[in-house]
């Protein structure tokens, strides 16, 4: 059960998109801010991940004298600019705010599911099999990018594509979010695979 919660758990936080996109009407451009949203949040959990960690650095080239904390504000500085530029890029010009129909989008109920979502994951892949006992802060210095990856390519597919895709949106939608489940999946694995049999 250990070994499949956090994966039941990757799904919940794709499933999150899924439902949206079935049951309450969410475009591209609504799933476009859900995985921004989910972005930010994915760095609050890393940041957890590489606080709670209790080996000491000694690989991604940093010295071993390298404090935790400069290794999380370094994390922190280039993950979150990251993603605030691409926020902006999203912002400025791919949402087209006529399409948003904030009316049916709640941004709260999206929000909650998907702190929930992640709040579940960090807890069953992390605290659950004990991870941070065996990993070092630097384990997880670009464990979040598989899925930045995914949201770029979705950014700027929606710029190239935006006038072609509009007859197919939702099905444009599922493919995106399966893609980010695949590489979900894949990141994790292939993390418990190199990562932890190094510990």
């Amino acid at each position: 059960m250990k070994k499949l919660a956090p994966i039941l758990t990757l799904f919940l936080i794709n499933s999150i998109t899924i439902i949206g996109v079935c049951f309450l009407g969410w475009n591209i451009y609504q799933i476009i801010l859900v995985f921004l949203m989910e972005c930010f949040m994915v760095g609050f959990f890393n940041v957890l991940k590489m606080a709670l960690a209790e080996k000491k650095s000694d690989s991604i080239g940093v010295p071993t004298s390298t404090t935790k904390t400069k290794i999380i504000l370094f994390f922190c500085l280039h993950y979150f600019a990251f993603i605030f530029i691409l926020s902006i890029v999203t912002l400025s010009f791919v949402i087209d705010i006529h399409k948003l129909d904030f009316w049916n989008f709640d941004f709260k109920l999206a929000f909650i599911s998907l702190m929930i979502a992640c709040l579940a994951n960090f807890y069953s892949s992390y605290i659950m099999t004990g991870i941070y006992h065996t990993t070092k802060p630097d384990d997880f210095f670009f464990a979040p990018y598989g899925r930045i990856m995914i949201l770029a390519a979705l950014v700027f597919s929606t710029v190239c594509f935006k006038k072609k895709m509009m007859p197919v949106e939702d099905f444009y939608a599922f493919i995106l979010v399966g893609a980010k489940f695949i590489v979900d999946l894949i990141s994790y694995f292939l993390f418990n695979r190199t990562t932890l049999s190094k510990s």
